[in-house]
């Protein structure tokens, strides 16, 4: 669990300030601040207690240090890496150069390493785990699945990250669902911590998985042009998907599988198809049932079982409803015609 890896990181960080040179570090590591080489990948737990001493931890090197600002607030910075920073618990306010950001327990909020920023040590307690990516990582993640595969998260982050309305950040709220989140994250700290071969493919598959799952957070966020876009690709996936599991798939499924809720399907059909879910699972069943009596001689038994129905006398009916001839007729007009 999470909570494991946050009691480790509290337990091992040291009471004493970083001072190198004139400059204080406050919730810095070596491995990102100082470091020669830097990891792609790296996970850095920072937290913060009410004496408003601050700590970080990396996961990568083990580094831990504390840190207090008398004055209440670090100067302006900017980090090397794209930052996906997960609040575990309490309330972390940081600055731009423009507004105040609070985020609560259980959001997230994605940093570009442009952004100018400070933070506050003057607040509430809080823990914070922060992903920390090379922009080589992030985009190797995201611009060869759009190339290859072409990822509903693929769309979704490259159309967020590249525009941001300006902002340099985004932030998402979880709304509490978050044990597959944490879970995610304490899969990639392991990986991380262990740095075996291969560590940072793995840990790439993880943050992939990690990115589907905030997909639906992220949707209505997009501009409006990127929503009928995502609209039109999520369409095609999910249709692709039924064709592909038609014999099994329900609402349920999809909902597992691309983390939107079930009445959602059902309106993204009916605005592409005019039809409902069940409609649409029909129409491909029967499509799939066509395909196999003209290419196979499979039983209209075992064809029946194939396409999603239990009972033969039911798709027998289905189909002579749907083709208007019986499922033997229907094969021996196709046997005819070739």
């Amino acid at each position: 669990m999470l909570s494991k890896t946050i009691e480790t990181f509290r337990g091992e960080a040291k009471r004493q300030e970083v001072q190198i040179g004139d400059e204080r570090f406050f919730l810095e590591t070596p491995n990102i601040g100082l470091r020669k080489q830097p990891a792609p990948i790296d996970i850095v737990l920072l937290g913060q207690d009410a004496d408003a001493v601050s700590s970080s931890k990396s996961v990568y090197n083990g580094t831990s240090s504390r840190v207090r600002y008398p004055e209440g607030m670090t100067d302006f910075h900017r980090r090397e890496f794209i930052e996906l920073v997960y609040i575990f618990e309490g309330t972390y306010h940081f600055f731009t150069e423009t507004e105040e950001l609070i985020f609560e327990a259980k959001e997230l909020c994605l940093v570009d390493p442009e952004l100018l920023y400070r933070e506050s040590t003057q607040r509430e307690a809080y823990t914070a785990v922060f992903v920390c990516m090379s922009r080589s990582f992030f985009d190797s993640m995201f611009l060869t699945q759009l190339d290859e595969q072409k990822t509903l998260a693929s769309f979704v982050w490259n159309a967020l990250y590249h525009a941001k309305n300006g902002k340099g950040y985004l932030h998402l709220d979880t709304n509490g669902e978050t044990e597959e989140i944490e879970d995610c994250l304490e899969s990639i700290a392991e990986e991380i911590r262990t740095h075996k071969s291969g560590y940072s493919f793995i840990c790439k598959g993880y943050m992939l998985r990690l990115f589907e799952m905030l997909t639906p957070k992220l949707y209505p966020v997009l501009q409006t042009k990127d929503q009928q876009a995502f609209q039109q690709q999520l369409y095609e996936t999910v249709l692709s998907y039924m064709s592909e599991h038609v014999g099994t798939v329900t609402l349920t499924e999809l909902s597992e599988e691309f983390h939107f809720q079930k009445d959602y399907f059902n309106r993204l059909l009916k605005k592409h198809t005019g039809q409902s879910f069940r409609e649409v699972r029909q129409r491909l069943r029967m499509k799939r049932a066509a395909y196999l009596l003209r290419h196979t001689s499979l039983p209209v038994a075992e064809l029946a079982e194939q396409t999603g129905y239990q009972s033969a006398t039911h798709f027998y009916e289905a189909f002579t409803k749907e083709y208007h001839m019986t499922p033997a007729a229907y094969r021996e007009s196709a046997q005819k015609s070739n």
